[in-house]
């Protein structure tokens, strides 16, 4: 009888952004892995220093080994501005004033969506340039995002209300609130992940080291048969 052989499952993990740190965290169990972001490299809910962002990501995940996974990204409620409008029916005043409210974000390249929740409208606006740098560092270390969540919509206030399993679990109930289609951002399937994520070198470094003892038994052979003649 044979064993059908499944896939291993990646891991899932939560980035949680705050004002200037990023929270990691794989179990509600777990304390997180924390990024303290100075404010020469955000401020003001703005990335500064582009470089200094992307060299402080890298350092923190290759000193803590954090490992390419599936993520849901969480953004705290002071990453970006949020309006609501109590309303039982559309008029024309409800949109002077989200209009009015979307004419004050100071962000330089905002990103807002309208969502109708019952009987409110709610203005969310995040910063482009923020998460699109977050993204494609992410792309390019292979982890797959899920999702991007401002924390209210989803009910989280502040990491505590974290509950990694849950929020999995429950992404397509929080689809009208994901933003990450408004990045238009490609990641890799599976597939690709699984095929081209650097695998453990240690075979390969085995290998490698009786190639050249061979190389060199070999030209040693050679050596000796061309003295005898």
């Amino acid at each position: 009888m044979r064993l059908s052989r499944s896939k291993p499952q990646r891991q899932k993990g939560v980035l949680f952004v705050d004002r200037n740190s990023i929270l990691y965290y794989t179990k509600s169990s777990q304390p997180p892995v924390i990024l303290e972001l100075t404010q020469d490299v955000v401020k003001d809910m703005e990335i500064v220093s582009p470089e200094k962002f992307v060299n402080a990501l890298a350092y923190w995940m290759d000193s803590n080994k954090i490992a390419d996974c599936d993520l849901v990204i969480v953004i705290s409620e002071s990453m970006y501005f949020e309006h609501a409008v109590q309303s039982l029916v559309d008029s024309d005043e409800d949109e002077k004033e989200v209009e009015l409210f979307l004419g004050t974000v100071p962000f330089e390249q905002p990103i807002s969506r309208i969502i109708q929740d019952g009987a409110s409208k709610r203005a969310v606006v995040l910063s482009r340039d923020y998460y699109d740098l977050l993204l494609e560092f992410l792309e390019k270390r292979y982890f797959r995002v899920l999702a991007l969540l401002p924390g209210s919509l989803i009910n989280i206030k502040s990491p505590d209300d974290l509950k990694i399993d849950h929020l999995v679990k429950e992404l397509d109930e929080y689809r009208k609130y994901n933003f990450l289609s408004d990045f238009e951002r490609r990641f890799a399937p599976q597939s690709f992940i699984a095929k081209n994520t650097p695998k453990d070198t240690k075979n390969l470094k085995i290998m490698l080291g009786l190639l050249g003892v061979l190389i060199i038994v070999l030209a040693v052979v050679l050596y000796l048969n061309v003295l005898k003649y």
